[in-house]
């Protein structure tokens, strides 16, 4: 999930891979994340989460994120 990777910077990492694991299908309207953890190092991160319903915890969410430069958050200007 990308709330994983999520910081004071905005959303600095891009999602290169996702494994989602269900323990039983979701019930209601509603699907609810909480980030669990998150780690980093030379440009790579992963991160997990809880996934869950209005009924509780369904499983959970791991994602692969890679740097996502801070020049690429900048439009660059027409000369």
């Amino acid at each position: 999930s990308a709330l994983t990777h999520w910081g004071t910077s905005g959303l600095r990492y891009i999602n290169a891979d996702y494994t989602l694991s269900l323990t039983r299908l979701p019930e209601g309207p509603h699907i609810g994340l909480a980030a669990l953890l998150h780690s980093s190092h030379d440009g790579v991160a992963s991160g997990a989460a809880a996934i869950f319903d209005e009924h509780g915890p369904i499983g959970n969410a791991m994602a692969v994120a890679l740097v996502n430069p801070a020049e690429s958050f900048r439009p660059k200007t027409m000369k």
